[in-house]
């Protein structure tokens, strides 16, 4: 599971024009910057690091909810803000693409 403490030791770096702070939870690009919750950084991070990779959801949610219950709407507004930050600093850099039935 990816803890909120793995965020303040995990160093900033970037991919193309994105650059990302995970201990400052703060992710910029060409058209702005925006900081997130910590629970939006993580998933963020878990994409970034799964990136030409399927990331199921079960992996979702064991990652950033570690095995606590909680429903699909928790992990749809999850990824839909990670969405709206790459529309809102890096236009059309950041893609999720959802698989159905698969992540």
């Amino acid at each position: 599971m990816l803890k909120l403490a793995d965020l303040a030791s995990r160093p900033d770096f970037e991919i193309g024009p994105l650059s990302v702070s995970p201990s400052r939870r703060l992710v910029a690009g060409p058209s702005g910057e925006t900081t997130v919750e910590p629970l939006i950084m993580q998933a963020l991070l878990l994409l970034l690091d799964g990136r030409d990779t399927v990331v199921t959801r079960q992996q979702l949610f064991d990652q950033l909810w570690g095995g606590v219950m909680v429903g699909d709407d928790s992990l749809n507004r999850a990824i839909a803000r990670v969405r709206r930050i790459g529309g809102e600093v890096v236009p059309g850099l950041i893609g999720v693409e959802t698989i159905s039935r698969t992540g």
